[in-house]
């Protein structure tokens, strides 16, 4: 009989061993989630706020990550400077600008491998009908090669200053309202690597 109290237990302690392989990642994934919920929650609060106080239809959209950029760009009623000489007055045209953009990227990288491929081919097949004992087997062109990196490579960055000059303008926009220039530039700069900074000090406007 303890035999088989002792076989019984073992076999509960096995699953609970196995079981927690499984149910640990996932409560560890599930924590994880809800403490980033809560940390965006309470970022977006401060902008919340001012959503409110402009009477801002839809405010409550600003909880949602896709067109929370859509309400922030409703806070100022600065016109937004892409440059000195492309100014927006209709601030809400850079959400589309940066939509289109994040979708036109995936385009981007497609065409571009797709002529590499094309460009690959029309160079390589010269090359192995004059002399296939050299070429066959040869792949890629390294100068092929280093043009379309060196494409890609310039594409990325331009999108990458793209949307962090404008999610900084973004919030360089709100901050002036309350701060001193100096203050709400190097605040909003901050806030691109530390995005809990601008709406803390929202919290406690000068």
């Amino acid at each position: 009989m303890h035999w088989l109290i002792l076989i019984f237990i073992s076999i509960i302690c096995l699953i609970a061993i196995k079981a927690s392989f499984i149910i640990l990642p996932i409560l560890l994934v599930c924590a994880c989630l809800l403490v980033q919920l809560l940390f965006y929650g309470l970022c977006t609060i401060p902008y919340y706020n001012i959503a409110k106080k402009k009477e801002i239809r839809h405010a409550w959209l600003i909880f949602f990550p896709f067109t929370k950029k859509y309400i922030l760009l409703k806070l100022s009623d600065k016109t937004f400077a892409l440059s000195k000489k492309i100014q927006l007055k209709k601030r809400t045209t850079i959400y589309w600008f940066r939509l289109i953009y994040s979708a036109l990227m995936p385009l981007f990288f497609f065409t571009a491998f797709l002529f590499y491929d094309i460009v690959t081919v029309l160079a390589m097949t010269p090359l192995l009908l004059q002399s296939p004992e050299e070429y066959l087997g040869v792949s890629h062109i390294p100068v092929i090669d280093y043009i379309f990196g060196a494409i890609a490579i310039i594409g990325t960055l331009l999108y990458f200053v793209f949307m962090i000059y404008t999610s900084w303008h973004i919030y360089y926009d709100i901050l002036i309202l309350n701060y001193k220039k100096s203050t709400a530039l190097c605040a909003s700069i901050a806030n691109i690597f530390v995005p809990f900074i601008a709406p803390a000090m929202l919290l406690y406007p000068a």
